[in-house]
């Protein structure tokens, strides 16, 4: 395989998983966040900071 077919193909790859990894974080996102779709814009009303460090944030469309 010469050098310039290499990083064609190369390239092609790192392309094809970007989309898969995109197509299935929004997927995910849309089964288990369903009001919450990445093409919405939402104003963060309130970010709590409970005890134990995690962060709720609450949204409204």
């Amino acid at each position: 395989m010469s050098f310039r077919r290499k990083t064609i193909f190369i390239l092609a790859i790192t392309v094809v998983l970007i989309v898969l990894v995109l197509f299935l974080s929004f997927n995910y996102f849309k089964n288990h966040c369903p009001s919450i779709t990445p093409f919405k814009i939402y104003k963060i009303i309130d970010v709590n900071y409970a005890s134990n460090g995690s962060v709720q944030i609450y949204f409204i469309s």
